[in-house]
């Protein structure tokens, strides 16, 4: 992996996450090499952070931080959307699988290839332990906003967000 100029930062924010370690191991594996991971831990309810760091120890381009205290979701969010430097940022729910294996690719491709555009996403493969489907999001950082209640309800329902489009 390449540690000097990440272009994307994929921030998986975990909560009691020892159940889902499959599922994150494999979005690391499929990490395209320009990129760095930053798993965070802010409710230290399991062993996870742990065992991710353990995992982890000799990977230049995957960062685990067992946080201070205790964060609620979108403040956990917004910490580290806020942390990122690169040019491309994506928050990744633990309990999501990235799929196809070149996700993180076709979505900076997607970007990259529209420059008028900011925000890529498709949909996830979701556990069947979830009844919630979701979606990823990776978009430039200088035109991210922190997340609020508000704005998860806004980007939910409102269709007026220009989104880089790709047939797969």
């Amino acid at each position: 992996m390449n540690t000097e100029n990440p272009r994307l930062t994929i921030g998986i924010p975990i909560h009691g996450g020892e159940r889902w370690l499959d599922g994150v191991t494999s979005n690391v594996s499929r990490v395209p090499p320009w990129s760095r991971v930053v798993i965070s831990d802010a409710s230290h309810l399991d062993n996870a952070a742990a065992v991710l760091t353990e995992t982890y120890r000799d990977d230049p381009n995957v960062e685990v931080v067992s946080r201070p205290g205790t964060l609620n979701l979108v403040e956990h969010a917004n910490l580290l959307l806020d942390e990122a430097g690169t040019e491309y940022f994506c928050w990744l729910p633990q309990d999501d699988l990235a799929s196809p294996a070149d996700y993180f690719t076709l979505l900076v491709d997607a970007l990259d290839s529209r420059p008028d555009c900011v925000l890529a996403f498709f949909f996830f493969n979701v556990r069947a332990t979830t009844f919630i489907y979701t979606c990823s999001l990776i978009f430039s950082k200088h035109d991210a906003l922190p997340i609020s209640p508000y704005r998860s309800r806004l980007m939910k329902t409102s269709g007026n967000f220009p989104s880089a489009t790709r047939s797969l």
